[in-house]
């Protein structure tokens, strides 16, 4: 049973963890989701540029990447000059927010060089196609030191505080002078924080507080109980010979010094991890829990104190005997009621 509710709680912490996991990871908009527009180079072409906003259309405030990319032919072109490029590309009135770069092959002889800006339209007017200046793409020649230069036109961006769903469509007609920019009619929604994001958070979030409590009040109680449970039934055959003898001898009147240290047999007993009727080891009473840990030192100061004192009293050895009840119920709750029999 308990190790069933540990399975629950266990697969509650890993559902928790692929949530975070889904939050954290990065999103669609991430630098390796970045398609590539680039084919095979034309013949007598060894480098072509070209330039194009993630998406067509935004709205006010997103962040997107507005790539430049370069398809070279590796024999002719050794790379991009990538501070020249930077200082050439004029994005305004868009905030570069962050500078990324990808480079892969397209095949044995061309490859692809792609400078990603992360952009984002802070302050400006929305309802309007955004165009761009013209890039110049310098790049290094394989065969000098020299370098040279093409041109990338760049595409436009169209920027609404809302985009409709076929805002494709529309920005195709706006460029192709089919339709007209009209003025909103209805108030904007405002969007906040995303939905989704903000649900998974909130589930997690009472998944994780739902497994603490469980663990903290029901598993780890149950788990010290079965524990205490089984190691009465390995030890009680012994304790119950030894408590029986020590009720036994209260009853018949034996001198309290010889019942101080059976009650102090027991309780070392009770204490130690192992079954050890021989040598007694030392106990270690910083293992013990905090409940029953006042009445396990009182008892082995009774303990000592009647090994050095002769004149120990009969209600002494009765307070004792109740003590060391406190300690075997809390160890042995199952068996108490048979070891009296």
């Amino acid at each position: 049973m308990i190790r069933k509710k540990l399975f629950w709680i266990i697969a509650g912490i890993v559902a928790v963890a692929v949530i975070v996991l889904v939050l954290v990871l990065p999103d669609a908009n991430s630098v390796s989701s970045i398609q590539t527009r680039a084919e095979t180079l034309p013949d007598g072409k060894n480098i072509l540029a070209s330039a194009w906003p993630e998406k067509q259309g935004v709205q006010k405030g997103d962040a997107f990447y507005y790539v430049v990319e370069v398809v070279y032919n590796k024999s002719f072109v050794s790379g991009v000059d990538k501070v020249s490029l930077d200082e050439n590309v004029n994005l305004n009135p868009f905030e570069v927010k962050s500078i990324a770069e990808k480079s892969f092959k397209l095949d044995s002889q061309t490859r692809v060089y792609q400078r990603l800006y992360l952009v984002q339209l802070i302050s400006g007017n929305v309802e309007r196609i955004y165009d761009f200046p013209s890039i110049v793409v310098k790049y290094k020649l394989r065969e000098s030191n020299g370098f040279a230069e093409t041109p990338a036109v760049p595409e436009s961006v169209y920027v609404a505080p809302r985009l409709p769903s076929n805002g494709a469509i529309i920005i195709s007609g706006l460029n192709d002078g089919k339709y007209a920019l009209q003025p909103v009619e209805t108030n904007i929604q405002k969007t906040g924080v995303n939905l989704t994001s903000l649900i998974l958070w909130i589930v997690g979030g009472l998944l994780l507080i739902f497994m603490v409590l469980a663990l903290v009040y029901r598993v780890i109680p149950q788990w010290k109980e079965s524990e205490k449970w089984q190691r009465s039934k390995q030890m009680s055959a012994v304790l119950k010979e030894a408590y029986g003898s020590l009720l036994g001898n209260v009853s018949d009147g034996v001198e309290p010094a010889s019942l101080f240290h059976q009650i102090d047999y027991i309780q070392r007993l009770v204490l130690l991890p192992d079954e050890k009727t021989g040598l007694l080891q030392e106990p270690n009473l910083e293992e013990v829990p905090c409940e029953i840990k006042p009445t396990v030192i009182s008892l082995f100061e009774k303990c000592e104190n009647a090994y050095e004192n002769d004149n120990v009293k009969q209600q002494d050895v009765e307070e004792a005997v109740k003590q060391l009840e406190e300690v075997l119920k809390y160890y042995y709750t199952e068996d108490m009621e048979e070891w009296k029999v």
